[in-house]
């Protein structure tokens, strides 16, 4: 628990007349719960029990998400959270406070706030990480899919992520630094925070490196999205119709294909037709296969499939990355 942004909220808040905030922390004496809040407002106290979170992401959301519904009583509390996330939080009912003002208390008796403050932090911690760069991101990528890759030779790693040889080292000293992976021996490292690590992951990758590769629309000659499944190389298939495939939930109205090569090449082998509008999308692959249960089926990672799900947060597209990400298969 970073302890500075309860501090940030406290200072926010007690510039507003007739209002206080108080914490309480326990320093995990309670697991899960970081400790009380206080909210004094005129003659009257609220009390709730808080989960502090620095950088909320959509991920780390979803694994709190029964723990937060469940009860009336608790409060999610973190530095700046994105509007989008703001607005789930509000469908579903969950209360929130981050350090630059945004508010959502709805289920105590005789309370209802909500304040946006339209305000935003500038300079995010991951985007002063070197390590979440465009390249940086490619040799993140390769680490999450299969944690064994730390302990490979530099060489071979920038030859999956497609990078050289020295971003990989700064990408290393980088997640060495912010404590994502640990030094066991002189050649030996380990994930130390997974969770952390990916969620990070998906949010920067689509907010950096996804625009960054080259794309094109195209429709299927033959109008049936699900038939592409059967033709296209293995590892090929992201965005909705891979979560279908992974989650048996969801009922695709898109796909993406990360290939590579020529666009036009692969349209025409596998009958494309170029659309602005098509529901295929073409994606430059930005990394290289390596032998793995995944590479014999048309999807690609499970972990590209949810950051693919994630970047078009339509409710049904939510509640199908959340399977993927509970699905012990996948070892997320």
């Amino acid at each position: 628990m970073d302890k500075d942004i309860l501090y940030q909220i406290t200072e926010i808040f007690s510039t507003i007349p007739n209002w206080k905030i108080e914490f309480d922390h326990h320093d995990g004496r309670n697991f899960g719960i970081d400790g009380v809040l206080n909210l004094h407002i005129k003659n009257r106290t609220f009390s709730y029990e808080f989960i502090s979170k620095i950088r909320l992401t959509m991920s780390s959301l979803q694994r709190m998400e029964n723990m937060l519904t469940s009860s009336n009583n608790l409060v999610l509390v973190s530095e700046h959270i994105p509007k989008s996330l703001r607005n789930l939080l509000v469908e579903k009912e969950i209360n929130y406070i981050d350090t630059v003002g945004n508010v959502y208390f709805s289920k105590a008796p005789d309370l209802y706030i909500h304040i946006e403050t339209g305000k935003s932090i500038k300079n995010p911690k991951t985007k002063s990480n070197r390590a979440f760069t465009k390249s940086g991101l490619k040799v993140i990528y390769q680490i999450l899919i299969n944690e064994q890759i730390l302990n490979e030779p530099y060489r071979h790693i920038g030859k999956l992520s497609k990078v050289s040889i020295d971003t990989v080292g700064k990408v290393f000293h980088e997640l060495l630094e912010h404590q994502y992976i640990v030094r066991i021996d002189k050649n030996t490292y380990k994930l130390s925070d997974f969770e952390r690590l990916m969620s990070e992951w998906v949010t920067v990758f689509n907010k950096i490196l996804r625009p960054k590769l080259k794309q094109r629309r195209f429709d299927f000659k033959r109008n049936q999205l699900k038939k592409i499944a059967e033709i296209v190389p293995k590892t090929t298939l992201g965005g909705e119709l891979a979560g279908e495939i992974l989650s048996n939930h969801l009922l695709a109205e898109n796909a993406i294909c990360y290939i590579e090569g020529s666009f036009i090449d692969f349209a025409r082998k596998n009958d494309l037709i170029p659309n602005p509008t098509g529901n295929i999308l073409l994606m430059e692959k930005f990394w290289i296969e390596e032998e793995s249960d995944f590479s014999k089926t048309p999807t690609v990672s499970p972990l590209l499939v949810y950051a693919d799900l994630i970047s078009n947060p339509t409710p049904r597209n939510l509640e199908t990355a959340k399977i993927i990400l509970n699905n012990d298969v996948y070892k997320f």
